[in-house]
């Protein structure tokens, strides 16, 4: 779906980027990738609880799940929107998007974003 390398929001600094991916690309695959296995051990986690009688627990790691699984369907919505090249070019690490939605993984964008800088 991109058409060309330059102004792909790869943030290497090279404008010759021969990479499949640019990097703002890659590091939403790479969020989806985690979060989505963090789901997938959820549910056991949540039996954990269960079967230590400790609905408490169970009930915050639900709320992570929920949490985490909202995470995941924005991500899918911003790599999407990379890939189609209708955002990451505005900035290497793509925040001022992200960080105008006001959503819940603002914190986290954060602390993602400051690695690319």
């Amino acid at each position: 779906m991109q058409t060309s390398n330059s102004g792909s929001g790869s943030g290497n600094g090279s404008g010759g980027n021969k990479e499949p991916l640019s990097n703002l690309a890659y590091d939403w695959v790479t969020i989806i990738q985690h979060k989505s296995a963090a789901l997938r051990a959820y549910d056991q986690y949540v039996r954990d609880a269960q079967q230590a009688n400790s609905p408490e627990c169970a009930e915050l790691m639900r709320k992570i799940y929920e949490e985490d699984s909202r995470h995941v369907q924005e991500a899918t919505q911003h790599l999407v929107q990379v890939l189609q090249g209708r955002t990451g070019a505005m900035g290497q690490s793509g925040q001022e998007p992200m960080g105008s939605r006001g959503q819940g993984a603002t914190s986290q964008q954060g602390q993602m974003g400051s690695r690319n800088q």
